[in-house]
């Protein structure tokens, strides 16, 4: 039976992935929007945070990215060591974690974001409007992206524990080294 996109829980799972991101999106255009006419330089002043703004956003993206890709390789071998019932790989990678000094940086980065864009003085409220709802939703999109792939027990694509015990039995729960 050929699986579809649209229909069941896949798509809901999916769904529900993306209406955190639009929320937090949503809630950064309204703090902008009531606050952006109080606190915003003057158009002479943008000068200052394009470069702030190329600069913190290549180190985001850079160490984004490469945590995505660590997590995305960490689930792709626990997904590997399943399907060959590879015990010793499976074990290898089942404790990987992104470290919380990295994932500090990241929301410290995501913070400066928001805030340069409180004080950035767009011309038109619409722009700021789409940029800054863009960005915040871009920003935690990537974080719940990392989020869900860092714990390989809980979220969209988990690993139950009682596909675990089929594939390797009962005695690999006392050899995991995660809270379950």
């Amino acid at each position: 039976m050929k699986k579809t996109f649209f229909p069941g829980t896949e798509t809901r799972k999916y769904l529900v992935l993306l209406l955190r991101p639009a929320i937090v999106g949503t809630v950064g255009v309204v703090i902008w929007y009531f606050i952006h006419d109080y606190i915003a330089f003057v158009n002479e002043d943008q000068g200052i945070f394009e470069p702030l703004l190329g600069i913190i956003g290549i180190a985001h993206g850079v160490t984004a990215s490469l945590q995505i890709q660590k997590v995305a390789d960490q689930h792709n071998y626990i997904q590997q060591a399943l399907y060959t019932k590879n015990k010793r790989l499976f074990l290898q990678y089942q404790c990987l974690r992104i470290n919380p000094v990295i994932k500090l940086l990241l929301f410290v980065f995501s913070i400066i974001f928001f805030t340069i864009f409180l004080f950035y003085p767009f011309k038109s409220t619409y722009t700021g409007i789409i940029v800054v709802w863009t960005t915040m939703f871009v920003l935690y999109l990537l974080w719940e992206v990392a989020a869900e792939l860092d714990d390989p027990y809980h979220g969209i694509w988990k690993v139950s524990l009682t596909k675990i015990k089929e594939i390797f039995g009962d005695s690999i729960e006392e050899e995991i080294n995660t809270k379950i």
